[in-house]
């Protein structure tokens, strides 16, 4: 027998011997493998719908900011979508702007978007941060204790930046349930009278009495 013919031959049993250890161990464990198989064809589906759903997510990681920029504008994604937290972190400040806006708003995953704007209420451009509170506020009261927290900061501009996502005047709808706005108008009152700001204790007085009108929680806060 020629050696081409030796190759061959020990090719095709080498291929048949791999074949039978791939068949008894498809046969031993055929409900892991189905359920591979399953979470493969799930995720190619997904990534295939998403595409079309969205073309512009590829862009999203474009190098120039203006590209990125207008693939959120003409992005159909709903504000839970990851890449959003992502871009929340972008270097350009409208980038960061745009994702601060689509991360607003009622649903779910608010804890999480509710997080990663308080973050942007200590971004060093007064946009982003004016942004992040009007969408912090308009996610309700998941947005609360993150608020809460942005109310005693170090930091000035955070402070009156947690303030303004306070102020219903500046949201499309009044997001805060009753018994919240009972429990978030004695911080605000009580930051009036502390706050070693001018700034701060004025907005925070202002937003106390425009959240007891609104709700109608007399007494009103004292002169």
């Amino acid at each position: 027998m020629s050696s081409k013919a030796t190759m061959r031959r020990s090719f095709w049993t080498r291929s048949k011997r791999r074949s039978d250890i791939l068949h008894r161990l498809f046969q031993k464990h055929w409900v892991l493998c189905g359920f591979a198989i399953v979470i493969a064809i799930a995720t190619a589906v997904y990534f295939a719908i998403d595409t079309v759903q969205n073309p512009y997510r590829p862009s999203f990681d474009d190098p120039d900011p203006a590209v990125r920029a207008d693939a959120i504008r003409r992005s159909s994604c709903c504000h839970t979508d990851s890449r959003f937290f992502e871009l929340a972190k972008d270097e350009n400040a409208d980038v960061r702007i745009l994702a601060a806006d689509l991360l607003g708003g009622e649903g779910p995953r608010a804890e999480r978007r509710a997080i990663a704007l308080a973050r942007l209420l200590e971004d060093v451009q007064l946009g982003v941060r004016r942004q992040a509170a009007l969408s912090l506020g308009s996610i309700g009261a998941d947005a609360w204790p993150h608020v809460r927290n942005a109310l005693i900061h170090t930091s000035l501009r955070v402070r009156i930046a947690a303030i303004l996502s306070l102020n219903f005047r500046f949201l499309d709808k009044v997001q805060w349930p009753l018994q919240l706005a009972k429990e978030i108008v004695p911080v605000l009152e009580q930051l009036a009278r502390e706050d070693i700001d001018d700034d701060v204790r004025r907005y925070a007085k202002e937003t106390a009495e425009s959240l007891r009108g609104n709700y109608q929680l007399f007494p009103r806060f004292p002169d």
